[in-house]
């Protein structure tokens, strides 16, 4: 099975976590495969 691949921006680390913490990465078959401060680091 084929899972979608997520990445995280936004400047404020509570944020990230927030968005990391609030979703059920299991039933939204997501992996997150990075973070970033801000859209231009990968």
């Amino acid at each position: 099975m084929n899972r979608w691949k997520m990445i995280i921006a936004d400047d404020e680390m509570i944020i990230r976590e927030g968005i990391r913490d609030s979703i059920d990465l299991n039933r939204m078959e997501l992996d997150i495969v990075a973070e970033a401060e801000d859209g231009r680091k990968h």
